[in-house]
């Protein structure tokens, strides 16, 4: 099974549209997802997913129920570096936690959970499929590699993460660096569990800057990318092949 995890209903809309036949499973109190179908592959729908805390739990609580082999995370984020415009998509490369500060107390970087790695990678392998879809089907697609820095907050601006910036530059890195708050703890539910992870957003708006109707227009407009890219992507991987691949 393919997992496709959404923010908010809007993020999975897309591919609601594109599943076969579906059904309801409950699977926690008030959290409902959708399963089916999509190029005769299996894949849940997940939506209402707030915070690295639900991501975590959530997707931990299904690989636990199912044969989960890959995890999608959809969304928004918001652009960190001066580099990343809205409306760009971002995949993820790189993914820290923003809100983890262990230093000093124990053997760990800024960010780093003793003991994990101090950041955590999307998989190579495929991200390579989904890069290839992308351009293949969707040259004038603006899609980047990305570092994605999680915190459970919502960021206003710059003093909201200046615990971890130093002249624009976060945990070392100063380019195609975004912000979000699900990223982390859903990275983290993978590693653990050993399952492959890519997280796919779109720049909503820069830090410091108000979100409005015409930004989340033009998000929802680019989903429509992500979604054709994505779907196209999940038809090229195989049950067998994301499992082996390593």
């Amino acid at each position: 099974m393919i997992l496709l995890v959404g923010t908010t209903h809007d993020d999975i809309l897309y591919f609601e549209s594109k599943i076969r036949n579906s059904r309801e499973e409950k699977i926690f109190k008030g959290i409902t997802a959708t399963i089916g179908t999509i190029y005769n592959q299996e894949v849940m729908l997940l939506h209402n997913v707030y915070t690295s805390y639900m991501s975590s739990t959530l997707i931990t609580r299904i690989i636990d129920r199912y044969y989960v082999v890959l995890v999608f995370l959809l969304g928004k984020c918001v652009a960190l570096s001066k580099d990343v415009k809205p409306g760009q998509i971002m995949v993820s490369k790189l993914i820290y936690f923003g809100d983890v500060n262990q230093y000093g107390k124990h053997e760990s970087s800024l960010g780093q959970i003793p003991t994990l790695p101090k950041f955590f990678e999307g998989d190579d392998y495929v991200l390579k499929v989904l890069e290839s879809c992308f351009n293949r089907l969707y040259i004038q697609a603006d899609y980047r590699l990305a570092t994605f820095i999680s915190k459970n907050i919502i960021v206003k601006d710059k003093e909201d993460i200046a615990d971890i910036s130093t002249n624009d530059i976060y945990y070392g890195i100063k380019d195609n660096v975004v912000f979000d708050s699900e990223t982390g703890g859903a990275a983290l539910a993978c590693y653990l569990n050993d399952v492959p992870f890519l997280a796919i957003k779109v720049v909503e708006h820069s830090i410091g800057v108000e979100s409005n109707i015409d930004s989340y227009i033009d998000v929802l407009a680019k989903y429509s990318d992500v979604g054709k890219a994505l779907t196209a992507c999940i038809g090229e991987i195989t049950r067998n092949e994301v499992k082996d691949h390593d």
